[in-house]
């Protein structure tokens, strides 16, 4: 069981990682952040199935992703940009994917 916690605000990409700029708009500064969390994790995700990969694992080995809770990211005009504050459904939207290369 690995634990990411880059996604949960206050959503702080590390130092070292270079931040793009997805959103222009002049107060999306906190949703330029949630992206760039997501995108390093992704990054990182993509790097542990490539170790995997490397030591001939991925046949025999199932991976399960999944999330606590969901993220209101200014849906429905709320302006709010994080979770637990109240009772949107967004918040209860829980990813849930597997990946295998088992046949």
């Amino acid at each position: 069981t690995i634990q990411t916690i880059t996604t949960h605000d206050p959503w702080s990409p590390p130092h070292h990682f270079p931040l793009a700029s997805y959103v222009a708009a002049k107060n999306e500064t906190k949703l330029n952040h949630y992206l760039n969390c997501i995108r390093y994790t992704d990054d990182w995700i993509r790097e542990l199935i490539t170790q995997f990969e490397q030591r001939n694992l991925l046949k025999s080995t199932l991976f399960v992703f999944l999330g606590d809770h969901g993220t209101l990211l200014g849906d429905r005009g709320t302006g709010v940009y994080i979770h637990g504050m109240n009772s949107a459904e967004e918040n209860f939207r829980v990813p849930l994917f597997f990946y295998t290369e088992h046949a």
